[in-house]
């Protein structure tokens, strides 16, 4: 019976190291399992229902992998950009644009164009060599062509004046001889000039008729006023979208009204 017992003893004790071997072996082959199928870790139960503080070095990491991602996503549309064929302007050296200020400006001041250079009067032109024209189009010049205040007379191919949105219709433009003698002219010139003006234009004609009859012009008179301004209510408000029922004369209508009642009352 000693011996039977001392048997049973040696055998429990035996299986002990064999139990702790066995759980070791269990732990390497999920580990082994976990690593074959390409994972970095694996999350136990414990962590997905508590959640899981990440530590400095796996944060580290997370903005690594972030970083690289962005630059990945900035690589790809640079590549995309440099895919896209660019438009090189072969110019001669001695190549000009000539520009023409057709805007209203008030005596004295002039008209900035950045390094193009300056006008000072309405109805002036200035002559800008044809590279620095198109290096130095800043948000000025780029609008006053966009209002066709700023007018390029000459210098451009027509595949240029496409590019930069000055590729003019005839008549549909004051030339500057118009513009000096368009108080001059009488009103069927006026009328059939006026009729083929963009509204740009036909905005600037008004703003000149206005301005010359503030100023005491007789050359201003109501029958060219009366005739233009019917014109004009087919000019399109650029705020409201509709046509000016009122027309752009209106202004010296109005006033002119106004001396006549005064008159017949004195």
């Amino acid at each position: 019976m000693a011996e039977e017992k001392n048997i049973n003893t040696a055998s429990t004790e035996a299986e002990k190291p064999a139990t702790k071997t066995t759980a070791q072996a269990t732990t390497t082959a999920k580990r082994t399992t976990s690593t074959k199928k390409g994972l970095v870790s694996v999350k136990e139960p414990e962590a997905e229902a508590t959640g899981k503080n990440f530590t400095e070095s796996e944060v580290r990491a997370m903005i690594a992998e972030a970083l690289r991602e962005q630059r990945k996503e900035l690589d790809e549309q640079l590549a995309k950009q440099n895919s896209q064929p660019q438009v090189i302007m072969q110019v001669k050296s001695d190549e000009t644009v000539t520009l023409l200020f057709l805007g209203a400006i008030a005596d004295g001041t002039v008209v900035d164009l950045g390094k193009l250079g300056q006008i000072n009067r309405a109805g002036g032109t200035i002559d800008v060599p044809k590279t620095e024209f198109f290096q130095n189009l800043n948000y000025t010049v780029e609008r006053l062509l966009q209002k066709r205040k700023l007018i390029v007379v000459n210098g451009l191919t027509d595949n240029e004046r496409e590019r930069f949105g000055v590729a003019y219709k005839e008549g549909e433009l004051l030339t500057q001889k118009t513009y000096y003698k368009i108080l001059d002219l009488d009103i069927a010139t006026l009328k059939a000039m006026y009729a083929k003006l963009c509204d740009e234009h036909k905005r600037i004609v008004a703003t000149m008729f206005i301005t010359a009859y503030e100023k005491g012009d007789l050359r201003v008179n109501a029958d060219k006023v009366k005739a233009l301004n019917k014109l004009s209510r087919k000019v399109t408000n650029p705020f409201t979208g509709e046509p000016e029922k009122d027309g752009l004369f209106t202004p010296i209508l109005e006033d002119m009204g106004k001396q006549m009642l005064k008159d017949d009352e004195d």
